[in-house]
């Protein structure tokens, strides 16, 4: 045997191991399906070419050199499809979506196109002859080409794809895309060569050369595998490792004791009731200790080959379990940092929260991390949601970045499109390069812990609002409470102003009064008609500064608690006929009809005299002032069983709608009456409501803005008839 056919056995094998490698790793990806099939398909190749190298049989001979034209067909394809998707993993996700609109058909046609070339005899191998190599095959000249024109087809096309990759991909995968391409370019030049035009002019003396150049595919690729980790062979390595321990325990443990339970209880070889019975327990116990097994092997062999190993799933069950209770922020943000530390065994980590408008919200780290503030506007720059910087270009700024932060990772967090956070990771504890487990957990965790990042904030959004309106409560409220006292104080200076002003003037009021009735009255002489009228009026003008008098120190007595009602029995009528005698002499002026139609038998009532008097007189004068010359006042008083009434109707400029709700306030005058009485105080209605009120009464208002008012109270008999 040639030393050229034994290194194609050594291929065979070496491809084959690498291929159950690769695909343990992860058997759904298209990447790694394409390159175990790659791998497998070189394994057969050098397998059947070596089988070929040694037959003796002519039939058998035939037979592998079947086999040996057959492999290279799906190598074409594999490496077709692997090219598409290496390294890039968006191209990898497009691809696995499209698999089978694109894997499946190639993989189908390469089927059929196999199966016709072992089927159909004379197409491409015409038959064998005694050669060099004990055999040498005749080929048909148009299957070959046809043979040749799709293997080199698929070649060219996968070639095709990486060599785009390196013009126009992405730079931190450029390196690979290289390896990959300059392993393609060799093997693709020394197989046509050794497999595909020598044969064809029947030189079989170093088709073994074929297999050993496409190796170096298999190695550049492998280069790029452990130096720019597409794969994490120590992974593959170590779940290779446990099933291989996992079978062979199963193998040896159940193998030993079927052996001594059949041998010890059975002595014949027909499988009996009982036996089967053995054989249902086994598989029972089997299908209960697989698991419990497996799980042992993975951490026997974590332990070996991982050191800073953990459990992706025992880490998403702690974030999940925390995540969805915990609203408050700093207890989540300490909690996210500590389980990811100690379970991924980082250098640090920092942990920043972004508030609406993306400005930092809050901030967290761990031990080693106080001066890692990473720029917010740098890392939100970034585009990926995991970011490992070994993945990234070395000349880019992104690197550069991260590399001065002392960065490895950045995991960005988004709830529905907003970046509500970011973490900035430290490098390992135990200097190895996150791996493609680490990545994957960040993955997942990403859009959990964004939620409930999310959740939390606002919670403490929330709260801070509460704390900080409180605190404007507060502050307004004490501000409120501070002038509020003020103006108590300046009420109080008022009214005590109102109070002695009052006073003072109320006893020259009464001086003047009296002269001026004994000048009406002809005391001092028999007045002119001209003489008598003006003094008329100034007695008029001094009635009613004294009723502003009574009024203001009615008000400053209510603010200081000295307003008392002084009830005793009175006759009303004869009231109400002296208050409308004194104002007369104001009718007559302005030439209006008031008019009073004393009741007859009228019962004798208990009221305050004084203040009453006030009532009356301020309702009356009040319709004389808003009422136009040659208008109408009109006065009743009437009594029943149930009440005693008073009315005063005019036919004045009424209360417009709108303001007749306020017309009873403190200092408050309708606009149509300080348009007419500029003068006015608007205490007169307010201090007779009190007055009415304070004696158990109502007040009666009516009012049509043109058509006049009516003013006047009711009270209760019950409460105010005196009883003979």
């Amino acid at each position: 045997m040639q030393l050229g056919f034994q290194i194609v056995l050594a291929v065979a094998v070496g491809n084959f191991g690498l291929a159950s490698f690769i695909l343990l790793r992860n058997i759904r990806d298209i990447v790694n399906i394409s390159f175990a099939g790659y791998a497998y398909s070189i394994a057969v190749w050098s397998f059947g070419l070596f089988m070929f190298s040694i037959s003796k049989e002519p039939d058998t001979a035939l037979l592998w050199a079947k086999l040996y034209y057959s492999a290279p067909v799906f190598i074409g394809v594999s490496l077709f499809l692997f090219c598409m998707s290496y390294p890039d993993a968006e191209a990898r996700k497009d691809l696995q979506k499209k698999f089978r609109k694109i894997a499946l058909p190639l993989y189908t046609v390469s089927a059929i196109f196999v199966a016709t070339f072992l089927s159909v005899e004379g197409f491409l191998i015409d038959g064998i002859k005694p050669g060099e190599l004990n055999y040498e095959i005749i080929l048909d000249p148009v299957g070959y080409l046809i043979y040749s024109v799709y293997f080199v087809g698929l070649y060219f096309g996968g070639l095709a794809f990486l060599l785009r990759k390196l013009l126009t991909g992405e730079r931190q995968y450029k390196q690979q895309i290289l390896l990959a391409f300059i392993g393609t370019v060799i093997a693709g030049i020394f197989g046509t060569y050794f497999n595909l035009i020598l044969p064809l002019i029947g030189n079989y003396q170093l088709i073994y050369a074929g297999p050993f150049f496409s190796f170096a595919v298999v190695i550049s690729l492998s280069y790029a595998i452990v130096k720019h980790k597409l794969f994490d062979i120590r992974l593959v390595v170590a779940r290779s490792l446990a099933y291989v321990l996992l079978l062979g325990t199963i193998a040896l443990g159940y193998g030993v004791i079927l052996i001594t339970l059949t041998s010890t209880f059975f002595e014949t070889d027909e499988v009996s009731t009982n036996l089967q019975l053995i054989y249902i327990a086994l598989a029972v116990v089997f299908s209960f200790t697989l698991q419990p097994l497996k799980r042992f092997f993975d951490r026997a062999t974590n332990q070996l080959f991982y050191r800073d190993s953990y459990d992706i799933e025992t880490v998403i069950n702690e974030l999940s379990k925390t995540a969805a209770t915990e609203l408050d922020l700093s207890k989540l943000m300490k909690f996210i940092i500590s389980t990811i530390q100690n379970s991924v065994k980082v250098e640090f980590i920092y942990l920043s929260v972004l508030d609406n408008n993306g400005k930092v919200f809050d901030t967290a780290f761990s031990d080693g991390a106080e001066d890692k503030y990473a720029d917010p506007s740098k890392i939100i720059k970034l585009r990926k949601t995991v970011v490992i910087k070994d993945e990234i270009s070395q000349g880019s700024k992104d690197f550069r970045f991260l590399e001065q932060q002392g960065i490895s990772a950045v995991l960005k967090l988004r709830s529905n499109k907003e970046l509500v956070g970011y973490m900035a990771i430290g490098g390992k504890q135990s200097g190895n390069y996150f791996n493609v487990e680490d990545k994957r957990l960040l993955e997942i965790i990403s859009n959990q812990l964004a939620v409930a990042i999310q959740n939390a904030r606002n919670f403490e959004q929330i709260q801070r609002f509460n704390i900080t309106l409180q605190d404007e409560i507060k502050a307004a409220t004490n501000e409120l409470r501070s002038k509020n006292k003020k103006l108590k104080e300046l009420d109080q200076a008022k009214d005590d102003f109102i109070s002695m002003a009052s006073h003072q003037l109320r006893t020259p009021l009464t001086t003047v009064k009296g002269y001026l009735s004994m000048l009406l009255e002809g005391d001092a002489g028999k007045l002119q008609s001209e003489q008598a009228r003006l003094a008329d009026m100034a007695l008029g003008s001094a009635e009613r500064m004294v009723y502003l008098i009574t009024d203001l120190l009615n008000v400053s007595r209510l603010n200081t608690g000295k307003f008392v009602i002084e009830a005793g029995p009175i006759d009303l009528p004869s009231i109400v006929e002296d208050e409308m005698k004194q104002l007369q002499r104001n009718a007559k002026i302005k030439n209006i009809t008031l008019t009073y139609t004393k009741p007859k038998n009228f019962p004798t009532v208990a009221l305050d005299e004084g203040k009453i008097r006030q009532v009356i007189m301020n309702f009356t004068d009040n319709a004389l002032y808003y009422t136009p010359q040659e208008g109408s006042v009109h006065v009743s008083l009437e009594a029943s069983s149930k009440q005693v009434t008073l009315k005063v109707k005019d036919n004045g400029i009424g209360v417009p709608k709108h303001e007749q709700a306020k017309l009873f306030g403190k200092f408050y005058r309708a606009g149509n009456a300080r348009n007419v009485r500029p003068d006015g105080t608007g205490l007169g209605l307010f201090m007779a409501k009190k007055v009415i009120i304070a004696q158990g009464g109502a007040v009666l208002f009516e009012s049509e803005e043109g058509k006049g008012s009516t003013f006047g109270f009711t009270f209760p008999a019950e409460k105010i008839v005196v009883k003979e």
